[in-house]
């Protein structure tokens, strides 16, 4: 399963847009696809619709907690609201979880 891990965190890379224009900080608006949060991001892509890629989106977000260090989701969403976060931060993070997912492969 690592390579649909590894597709949904690309993909919810590439919502965020190349330069992070749709990464937002405090606000973890699920119905929305502006002002997407670390593990928001990842929700939209696995479920598009439907609740099938809900066993994605739980793997999908352990490969971003290890690939952060994180010890839950509380703590990755403190990381993503913290005000000197920057996009390059998201982006590496989700780099090194996708990068780790095609290891596994």
């Amino acid at each position: 399963m690592s390579k649909q891990v590894a597709d949904i965190l690309r993909k919810a890379l590439e919502a965020f847009g190349p330069n992070g224009e749709k990464w937002g900080q405090g606000t973890a608006r699920i119905a929305s696809s502006d002002d997407l949060c670390f593990n928001v991001a990842v929700y939209h892509v696995a479920t598009q619709g439907n609740r099938e890629g809900m066993a994605y989106f739980d793997e999908a977000n352990t490969a971003l907690r290890d690939a952060g260090g994180f010890r839950n989701g509380q703590e990755s969403m403190q990381w993503n609201d913290h005000p000197k976060r920057t996009f390059t931060e998201i982006k590496s993070v989700y780099e090194k979880a996708i990068s780790e997912q095609m290891k596994a492969e």
